[in-house]
């Protein structure tokens, strides 16, 4: 009768689960697992633990220390004596989180812990001997947590069942009384349920308990010989799924459903004899996920899936040599997160990983293990014939039946010892014929005709001695003509096209002939495709598209090798229901080919693509294109050029697809092989990813080094995370900011922008870089603002940081005002001070102005003594170019010496020392009613303002004065220099010495700076590294002013929308090279060839002594110098060309 009633309740029961709710979705039988071990950076492989926490974070307790994952790194926190905020233990039991986000953790000997998000660090909960009962815990070893409906926090220990008040932080002790039937047995509690009607179900070694919060009172429940009872004392979970099922999982007594109706049990238990039972009867995790699918752990035996509309167990388990399966059969903690991962902890073997987010792409593949399974790697071929029977063709597996309800595999493989086997296990395609037979191309086992009903094959092989048969082995394309279904393509590789006429047993062949023009272009044949205009399409290696005439057997080629793309060779042609035609090439990406025009347009990477190789085109209802290609799957649309790319983390086979290997069968599903199985899905299962993960700020490094969190002088308070804003020093203006986004996916594909407002003009794109630097920021306010995109593009929510560096004390109002009271106070002494400082800084400054200028008149007045008595020597000597290039350069030196003493004098005319004066003169005036002045009289209250605004002014005056008195002085040199030179021409030659091209222009430009920005010239330099030349440095200097100051003058004459001089410096083998171009007015050809001659200038006000010296200097120097125009109008290049010679000290 007991028997009787046990079948009955097999069949019932799972009538009654379908009856509470509708079906889930019950998973595949294979299941991609990623892992997480101590190798990412767990600090334990065993994994008792799992909570994601209301802000994200993922939380695994494990024997040594819990770890908080934000989906890039992990942190450990771990017992540390010196530490009294560390965690209490390292071996963590259980973790929960609270209503008021509060996270407790439980250890297994330390006691329970709360963790204080603020400070990063955690209070400890104890059975403190010390404290009274009320204050402490009953134990120090934990094992289950639970909140209840009010917020309490339930405890199961080692000795004895604890509550906490966490307002209060209170406890109350229930320990078990085995002469009390209203006590539990066992003070041992491994699990705990709260109900939201306040029941509390309790889970002990000896035992299941429900405890009546009302009364106090518990009910127990015990395993008898008795029907109905639980069939196990030892519970190790208790779990209620969304139906109301009330599920108890025991260590020895497998899975028990508890009927509260019928007030009895019923349970699941492994058996040996049934393949379908559950796989163990120690039961560790039970949980329902949020697409209804309910997962239990076991001990030893690995992952189930309870099937409830079949009454059947789906196991996973460890299978040795397959990374991708679940890597350890002890399970001791499974929990699903928010983006639908499961996470999967085991016993010594971390984390195992599953997303099922992505599972609308079907993977199927090579399963060693599972006899039913694709018998191979790499897919070639699909084909759905007229009895509803799938046909996938493989690289080296032959030909394989997939049963797509059981996802089983039947295959059908070359037997070198049956003669009507397949003759080849390369299958590259797949038709079917009028009578039902299936047509099958090899590669080098050439045709073969399958009889589906007898499951034979007849073979059509290549005989050299009948040049009537098949000409070729390897057969990559067939296609039945519609027109004459007795007439089979086929394409191959190397013979051309072949006609098979079925009916005559005759082969016709189509081959290359580079004389006739109207044979095929190609013998390497990958397509065919009969398009709606009755054209048939052939795709070919070799650069062609091919246009073929089944009347009269002509063809016509188009060549794609002189477009602006580079493809050898089309893989599919698919025209689309806008009657579009596009190609599939091998390296030229996406092709749309107008054959009214006959043009091709192209779409590759450029555009968005994720790849230039596509293998296979399909269009599903929404008129949308996706892609097979040599890096994942691409949905594309024709009207935008847009296109979604999927990748191995959408559970794709594999980045890299095959050619051929795509179809589309009755039901509108798609299919794509490639060289790890193939993907199945239907286009309206795949749904644009609209989520983006959250950012979150994760540390604050200042000068490198991390923040601690509220210590003495600490800028932060609380966690990074949690803080608002935060107040730096201006010494403290170099920091770091850590970000990340929550995501838990294998592959991210995320992007990062950044901005910092008060600095930044707009966002930072910086692909996934996870940190910002900004380095000696000014005081003032700052806002940090970090945005992420996911991998489709989407942006999502920012999270801004407010930021203030403070100024030092003397730049703060509060130290000006002191100042200005401090003058106040020290009354007429300290004014008259005042003045006297400023006005002996103002004369001091007007000194050194006369100095230098009555230096300069000086120097001035020795050089035109110098010029004379060069000029006459030079007439003496016969070289009277001396002089005049001594003019020449001294002039331009002395224009800048003009400038700069022009921009002295209007320094000192707009000089703010006047004003100052004035205002220490008003002060003093008033130093006897000084309070009052300043409170009451609106001259006084002004006074103030413009004493905070004064520093700045004078500050810039004099900065500005001792920048032109180092400039000055630097051209003073610069013509004793020039003089030097030109005095000891006539004796020994002045020492070459190595010097940077770079630096040498730099330093020129600096000689020239004010001239040139009161031209408003740009200067675009373009610098590869040189070895140094070796020169005369101030030959050299002249020569590179005097360039610049013609490209200056001619473009200032043109006056071209951009006045632009860019400096290049190139070497090769052999020489060095200085190029000085401008946007002027240009040289024209008759004025190039006589552009350096002595005498000749193209300025009206010229001498013709500037390029003939610069000439001269370059000859002495061991270069050259030439000069480059397209004409009037049209800019000049000057080439300084050096000898490449590394100098001995350089070597």
């Amino acid at each position: 009768m007991n028997q009787i009633r046990k079948y009955l309740f097999l069949i019932l029961l799972p009538v009654c689960f379908s009856a509470a709710a509708t079906h889930a979705q019950v998973p595949s039988e294979a299941i991609r697992f990623d892992h997480l071990t101590d190798a990412d950076g767990l600090s334990q492989r065993t994994v008792e633990a799992i909570i994601q926490d209301s802000h994200g974070y993922l939380w695994f307790g494990t024997y040594d220390g819990v770890n908080r994952y934000n989906g890039h790194e992990i942190t450990v926190y771990k017992f540390d004596p010196n530490l009294p905020n560390s965690i209490s233990f390292n071996e963590i039991s259980a973790i929960i989180e609270d209503k008021e986000q509060n996270l407790w953790i439980a250890t297994d000997g330390g006691g329970l812990n709360r963790y204080v998000r603020e400070l990063d660090h955690f209070v400890h909960y104890s059975a403190d001997p010390s404290k009274p009962d009320s204050l402490r815990l009953s134990d120090n070893a934990i094992y289950a947590l639970a909140e209840d409906a009010d917020g309490g926090i339930w405890i199961g220990t080692e000795y004895g069942l604890n509550y906490m008040d966490p307002e209060t932080e209170t406890f109350t002790h229930y320990y078990a009384d085995s002469d009390d039937p209203n006590r539990f047995s066992e003070n041992s509690v491994r699990a705990l349920l709260t109900e939201d009607d306040g029941t509390l179900w309790v889970g002990t070694l000896n035992g299941f308990h429900r405890l009546n919060r009302q009364t106090g009172e518990f009910r127990s429940f015990y395993s008898t010989s008795g029907e109905g009872s639980i069939s196990d004392n030892t519970i190790q979970v208790i779990y209620r799924d969304r139906r109301g099922t009330l599920w108890i999982g025991t260590q020895n007594g497998g899975l028990n459903y508890y009927d509260e109706d019928e007030d009895r049990f019923y349970a699941y238990q492994h058996d040996r004899s049934d393949p379908n039972s559950i796989s163990d009867n120690s039961i560790t995790n039970i949980l329902e996920d949020s697409r209804g699918i309910l997962w239990i752990g076991t001990e030893n035996a690995g992952l189930n899936v309870f099937d409830r509309e079949n009454n059947r167990f789906i196991h996973y388990k460890n299978e040795p040599g397959d990374p991708s399966n679940l890597n350890n059969n002890a399970i001791y903690s499974i929990y699903e997160s928010r983006d639908q991962i499961l996470w999967i902890g085991t016993y010594n073997g971390g984390l195992n990983i599953t997303d099922r987010k992505f599972a609308m792409f079907e993977h199927y593949s090579h399963d060693p293990y599972q006899p039913t399974s694709l018998n191979t790697h790499s897919v070639f071929s699909f084909f759905e014939d007229s009895a509803g029977n799938f046909w996938v063709g493989t690289d080296g597996g032959g030909l394989n039946r997939f049963d797509r309800k059981t996802r089983t595999f039947t295959a059908y493989r070359h037997d070198p010892y049956d003669l009507n086997s397949l003759p080849n296990d390369v299958v590259f395609d797949i038709e079917e014929d009028q009578h039902g037979n299936l047509w099958i191309g090899t590669y080098r086992g050439g045709l073969s005709k399958f009889d589906t009903k007898t499951e034979s094959f007849t073979h059509f092989r290549h005989n050299p001695d009948n040049p009537d048969g098949l000409n070729n082995e390897n057969i990559f394309a067939l296609y039945f003509d519609p027109e004459n279904p007795n007439h089979l393509w086929i394409g191959t590789n190397g013979g051309g096209i072949n006609l098979f006429d079925i009916e005559n047993d005759q082969f016709y062949h189509f081959t290359q002939h580079e004389e006739n023009p109207q044979a095929s272009s190609s013998n390497y044949i990958r397509e065919f495709y009969d398009d709606s205009r009755e054209n048939f399409w052939v795709g070919a290696y070799g650069n062609n598209l091919i246009r073929f005439s089944k009347s009269d057997h002509t063809f016509h080629n188009y060549e794609l090798s002189g477009l602006s793309f580079l493809s050898n060779a089309i893989q599919s042609i698919y025209e689309d229901s806008e009657n579009r035609l596009w190609l599939g090439s091998r390296s030229g990406g996406l092709i749309l080919f107008d054959r009214e025009s006959e043009e091709f347009t192209s779409f590759t990477t450029r555009e968005g693509l994720p790849s230039n190789i596509i293998y296979g085109i399909l269009e599903d209802e929404s008129r949308n294109l996706w892609l097979s290609t040599n890096n994942g799957i691409a949905k594309f649309n024709p009207e935008t050029g847009s296109s979604v790319n999927y990748g191995v983390e959408h559970n794709l086979q594999s980045r890299e697809f095959n050619q051929r290997a795509f179809y589309k069968d009755s039901s509108g599903y798609m299919y794509f092989g490639g060289v790890n199985g193939f993907n199945r899905f239907h286009p309206d299962s795949v749904r644009h990813d609209e989520h983006v993960s959250p950012v979150v700020l994760t540390d604050f490094l200042i000068f490198n080094e991390p923040v601690p969190i509220g210590r003495d002088n600490s800028p932060l308070t609380k966690h990074i995370s949690l803080t608002d804003s935060i107040e730096l020093s201006y010494d403290q203006s170099v920091f770091t900011i850590e970000y990340v986004t929550l995501n838990f996916d294998a592959g991210k594909g995320e992007q990062f922008a950044y901005m910092l407002e008060g600095f930044d003009s707009d966002w930072n794109r910086v692909g996934d870089k996870r940190s910002a630097t900004y380095t000696n920021l000014n005081p003032g306010e700052y806002t940090f603002r970090v945005r992420a995109a996911n991998s489709s593009g989407m942006w999502g929510d920012e999270v801004s940081l407010g930021i203030v560096i403070t100024p030092p004390f003397w730049r703060t109002a509060w130290f000006y005002m002191l100042m200005i009271l401090l003058i106040g106070s020290t009354g007429t002494y300290g004014f008259r001070w005042k003045v006297r400082s400023i006005s002996e800084q103002n004369r001091r400054l007007e000194d050194e102005v006369a100095r230098q200028t009555h230096d300069l008149k000086n120097t001035l007045g020795e050089l035109r003594d110098t010029q004379a008595e060069l000029v006459e020597k030079a007439h003496k000597a016969g070289m009277a170019d001396i002089a005049t290039n001594v003019l020449h350069n001294i002039g331009n030196i002395l224009n800048s010496v003009t400038t700069s003493t022009s921009l002295i004098s209007d320094i000192l005319d707009k000089s703010s020392v006047e004003k100052l004066h004035n205002a220490n003169m008003l002060l003093a005036a008033n130093q006897e009613n000084i309070e009052e002045f300043i409170v009451n009289d609106p001259k006084g209250k002004k006074l103030l303002e413009y004493y905070l605004k004064l520093d700045k002014p004078i500050t810039k005056e004099f900065e500005q004065l001792s920048k032109q008195n180092s400039r000055l002085k630097e051209k003073i040199q610069l013509i004793s220099d020039v003089v030097a030179a030109q005095q000891n021409y006539s004796r020994a030659k002045r020492l070459a010495e190595p010097h940077s091209p770079r630096q040498l222009i730099e330093d020129s430009i600096a000689l020239m700076d004010n001239n040139f920005q009161r031209s408003d010239l740009i200067f675009e330099r373009d610098y590869q590294p040189t070895d140094p030349i070796r020169i005369d440095k101030s030959k050299m200097i002249h020569v590179i002013i005097n360039l610049l100051k013609n490209a200056g003058e001619s473009i200032r004459e043109a006056d071209p929308d951009r006045k632009v001089i860019t400096i290049q410096l190139r070497q090769d083998e052999d020489s060095i090279r200085m190029v000085i171009s401008d946007t002027g007015g240009g040289i024209s050809h008759d004025n190039l060839l006589k552009i350096f001659n002595h005498g000749f200038s193209t300025k009206s006000t010229g001498h013709g002594y500037g390029l003939h010296s610069c000439a001269n200097y370059m000859k002495e120097m061991g270069g050259s110098i030439h000069a480059e125009s397209s004409g009037n109008g049209k800019g000049a290049s000057f080439i300084l060309t050096f000898p490449r010679t590394v100098s001995a000290e350089s070597e």
